[in-house]
């Protein structure tokens, strides 16, 4: 983030000398061209709009030198000098993301004032760059999310009109790690800055830090594809029935993984892989949460609809799913299926399972109303409270 301090330009201050470096082929994200003006190659300024708006020109081109010729001016050169390059370092989105600082200074030559700035860039060229310019959220969570699936390790984004609710990152990830099974097999953390703290105009810088390589992750990423693509050829999938699908799929799930529960379970330090789709679809053992991604991806794979719910079950952490059945909702829980060796736990209504689990209904479906009509042959266990799962 920008240091205040560092940033507070002095009327005595001396133009300082510049390395041979130049940022000149930095593409433009900001548009000064209305309020500034060149003659004869020599960019003017008669008042401090157009003053202001020739020292944003320089840090668009990216130079770190430049000179406006004051001609005809009606405010006092030195103190608008000052203050223009406080406000573009400061209060510009392109300065407060990538200048360090400014010096500058000014000089009466006949009725004229020359203004010559020199600006030292915080980023590097190829920094700048990067900066990608969108114009709606949508275009915003777009570019977010599709550098979270190439596993890419961060987006800077100029937005336009800047709404906080709209453009949390850090919300936008979360949400999308918990609906997407292949991104959630290498759960990055998420490091979110924005430039500058108040204005319309931002530049959002978002970084990712992933716990594995990005050859790992996209090995991973290949060997849960294969996965899923070898459960679907094996398991029972009908072509006009969802119900028999998901139960099918729910069967074969639990044919290959093991239940384990998280907190007792001892896997390799930092790999958490038995809370997403790789630990349950690949290394055969997962929590609720990896039954729950595990099943999101066959399902959606088939074009089943389905939701992934965080809650709580007896006082614990616990994650299962909602899956639409010809229009209607229900509760699907692959996890309770597995430990308990029942079906008793698909399709379920809100109402039933109010008692057992915990949930925010905020951004989820309602459930049907009814119980779910099976339509299947049940195989109900000695106990009579469900339908057991062979094996």
């Amino acid at each position: 983030m920008k240091r205040l301090a560092a940033l507070t330009l002095a009327a005595a201050l001396l133009l300082c000398a510049c390395g041979p470096s130049s940022y000149s082929d930095i593409h433009p994200h900001l548009d000064s061209s209305t309020i500034t003006h060149e003659h004869n190659g020599e960019l003017r300024a008669s008042n401090y709009t157009e003053l202001r708006g020739a020292i944003l020109h320089f840090v668009e081109a990216g130079l770190e030198e430049g000179t406006v010729t004051l001609t005809g001016y009606d405010g006092n050169a030195e103190n608008d000098l000052r203050t223009a390059c406080s406000e573009v370092t400061n209060d510009e989105p392109l300065g407060a993301y990538g200048v360090e600082y400014m010096s500058y200074n000014c000089v009466r030559v006949l009725a004229n004032y020359e203004a010559s700035v020199s600006i030292t860039y915080s980023r590097s060229r190829e920094e700048l760059d990067r900066i990608k310019s969108v114009s709606r959220a949508a275009d915003f969570r777009a570019e977010l999310l599709s550098t979270l699936r190439e596993f890419g390790s961060e987006l800077t984004a100029e937005v336009s009109y800047y709404v906080e609710e709209s453009y949390d990152a850090a919300k936008i990830v979360a949400e999308y790690m918990e609906s997407d099974p292949f991104v959630s097999l290498g759960s990055p953390s998420i490091e979110v800055n924005v430039y500058p703290s108040s204005g319309l105009s931002r530049i959002i810088e978002v970084k990712f830090t992933y716990p594995y390589p990005t050859e790992t992750l996209r090995a991973r990423q290949t060997a849960l594809e294969d996965a899923i693509d070898g459960m679907l050829a094996s398991a029972s999938v009908e072509e006009d029935g969802a119900a028999e699908t998901v139960r099918g799929l729910v069967r074969e799930l639990c044919e290959r993984c093991e239940f384990v529960d998280e907190p007792e379970y001892d896997y390799p330090e930092g790999s958490g892989d038995v809370r997403n789709a790789y630990g349950a679809l690949v290394d055969g053992a997962a929590a609720s949460e990896g039954y729950a991604l595990a099943l999101s991806a066959l399902c959606g794979e088939l074009g089943i609809e389905t939701r992934r719910v965080d809650g709580r079950r007896n006082g614990a952490e616990h994650s299962w799913n909602l899956v639409e059945l010809d229009g209607q909702w229900y509760h699907v829980d692959a996890s309770l299926c597995d430990y308990y060796a029942n079906e008793s736990f698909l399709f379920r209504t809100d109402a039933e399972v109010a008692g057992e689990l915990k949930w925010s209904p905020q951004g989820l479906p309602q459930t049907a109303e009814e119980p779910y009509s099976w339509g299947l042959e049940p195989i109900f266990s000695d106990g009579g409270v469900g339908i057991e799962i062979d094996g």
